[in-house]
């Protein structure tokens, strides 16, 4: 029942990272899977849109204190049943019965389990049902990506975690809120950074391979500490732990991109893409990174192919902006700026770019939407109203760079871009020497 979709959706996804933790096995990821949740798609048709040889499929029902689960193993091109089982828990076992899920799959399809795989696969612990519960719907509303997800997600971990201090899943969901809420502008980085290395320390102080902390430290010691080698360190473990989260792969594109190693950033991101294909977040990652290594064009086509399926989707907005930039077409880019500010409800930003492009052309609608942007949103979390790309548009580059500054001061989340930003995107200040410093202290390189 609906009731309980947190309850299959964290079953899904804890079987998912299971299996995907056997080396000879390629699993798809999590939100790929769940686009065919109550599908009335033939198994075949689903396996061959996902290219996989076999699809697990199963129920979870729960009453009281006890869970059953139902799992089978079916062959796709033949729909042939392979494996079947049920088993029935405590619920305060259900991090050992994912486990038992996962070895007997292994088992039935013969493929041998390395000493290090079969451990992560039976080391779990007990856990507080109602803990176990609160942990299940805040990384259900974690996976929105939206403001009023990312609040309630905080409530239910926090809620786990006052049934059980010492859940380490809890805390790691935690630490992900306070990274995921700094990204996001939610936060300043001297309130969220600080939250989620505590969090992130309490989930490993308990448990060493929840792959949520690590990730969490990843994103902190990457877009707000700047600290370029823990952080691959993290990343590495993360993926280690979950070799299956595509959205872990493709923040680790970023970093790599960021770091000046185009190619293996490449190559993390193209198999991000092939874990999880239909995975909105990724694609937009991949269109990001498309640009800022100079393929706008192949950038746009990803932008454009995700607008067409989330339509307001504002990360593709701004990326069909740079992308529309980068190739030079300042037409585009000004009917990407509209588009982005209409969509947000925001008349006065428009008419700001109608009457700028009307005296001035590009560079006109561009220094108008920046004055607007430098006067009505401009706070202590976005400084200068986050104009600078616009005020490097209008050729005021030494304003931009006064925002550069600012956002260095800030440790603002988007400046660890400025590197690889300053080639295609913003690329009259390329060459300028303060930029060219600000870069330096970052020791990103030059």
């Amino acid at each position: 029942g609906p009731e309980q979709d947190y309850l299959v959706d964290g079953m899904t996804e804890a079987l998912i990272t299971d299996l995907s933790r056997i080396s000879e096995l390629k699993v798809t990821s999590r939100s790929s899977a769940m686009r065919y949740k109550g599908t009335d798609k033939p198994l075949s048709e689903v396996a061959r849109e996902l290219k996989v040889d076999a699809i697990v499929e199963g129920s979870v029902a729960r009453e009281g204190d006890r869970v059953a689960v139902t799992a089978q193993l079916i062959e796709a091109d033949s729909e042939t049943n392979l494996w079947a089982d049920r088993y029935e828990r405590e619920i305060a076992s259900i991090l050992t019965l994912q486990g038992e899920v996962a070895q007997a799959i292994a088992r039935e399809i013969q493929v041998t389990l390395t000493p290090q795989e079969e451990a992560l696969l039976t080391s779990s612990r007990e856990v507080n049902p109602e803990a176990y519960e609160a942990y299940l719907k805040g990384m259900a509303q974690f996976y929105e990506l939206t403001p009023a997800g990312f609040e309630a997600a905080g409530h239910y971990f926090q809620q786990a975690l006052e049934k059980d201090p010492d859940f380490g899943q809890a805390h790691g969901g935690m630490a992900l809120y306070w990274a995921g809420l700094q990204q996001m502008g939610g936060a300043p980085v001297e309130v969220a950074t600080p939250k989620a290395k505590e969090a992130a320390d309490r989930a490993l102080e308990a448990d060493d391979s929840v792959a949520e902390a690590h990730y969490a430290l990843a994103i902190i010691r990457t877009w707000s500490d700047w600290d370029w080698e823990n952080a691959e360190t993290a990343f590495r473990r993360a993926i280690e732990l979950k070799p299956n989260w595509a959205d872990v792969r493709a923040y680790y594109a970023h970093y790599l991109m960021i770091t000046g190693r185009t190619d293996e950033a490449t190559a993390e991101m193209e198999q991000a893409v092939e874990i999880d294909p239909y995975n909105a977040l990724v694609q937009v990652l991949n269109g990001v990174l498309l640009e800022n290594t100079g393929r706008c064009e192949d950038a746009l086509a990803f932008y454009r192919s995700t607008l067409e399926a989330a339509p307001n989707n504002p990360l593709a907005q701004g990326g069909m902006l740079r992308a529309n930039y980068c190739l030079e077409d300042y037409e585009e880019t000004y009917k990407s700026a509209v588009a982005i500010w209409a969509a947000r409800g925001r008349p006065e930003a428009v008419a700001a770019l109608e009457n700028g492009y009307t005296e001035g052309g590009f560079e006109g609608a561009m220094s108008a939407l920046a004055d607007w942007r430098l006067e009505e949103t401009a706070t202590d979390i976005e400084p200068c109203g986050r104009a600078e790309f616009e005020l490097a548009w209008a050729g005021r580059t030494e304003e931009a760079l006064d925002c550069f500054d600012l956002l260095f001061e800030a440790h603002h989340p988007d400046l660890p871009y400025i590197g690889v930003n300053a080639i295609h995107i913003v690329p009259s200040l390329r060459n300028e020497p303060r930029l060219q410093e600000l870069v330096r202290r970052m020791n990103l390189p030059q």
